[in-house]
């Protein structure tokens, strides 16, 4: 009897314990591909950038140029745990959007975008 009831125990532990988990977050704000296609070498302003895409997650100079970058990443994966032991794997895919800007005229010099994902 004291057997049974110990390997129950022990089985029920390991089955409480046991998780298959998804692990799902985002990061950044999503980047609008129309609001992508509105940018114009040469025209666009930083102004009119802080409008379309709102304040960039990270600013960098370099030279007299100043750089905007956006990014919006889905990190994603499946884990096996026993008790609180195991392993996840992620996925990380992200979309970014740099942008380069003249410090001295606010104009757009160039910009990259680089699309991992539809935005839901």
């Amino acid at each position: 009897m004291f057997k049974r009831l110990f390997l129950t125990s022990i089985l029920m532990f390991f089955l409480v314990g046991c998780a298959v988990h998804g692990v799902r977050t985002e990061t950044g704000n999503p980047i609008n591909e129309a609001n992508v296609r509105k940018i114009e070498n040469g025209k666009t302003t930083a102004s009119e950038v802080l409008g379309l895409f709102g304040a960039p997650n990270q600013t960098t100079t370099l030279g007299n140029n100043e750089i905007y970058l956006y990014k919006n990443c889905k990190v994603g994966g499946a884990g096996f745990s026993i008790a609180g032991i195991g392993h996840t794997g992620t996925k990380e895919r992200c979309n970014s959007l740099a942008i380069t800007i003249d410090k001295t005229t606010g104009i757009v010099q160039n910009y990259n975008f680089q699309k991992m994902f539809d935005a839901d």
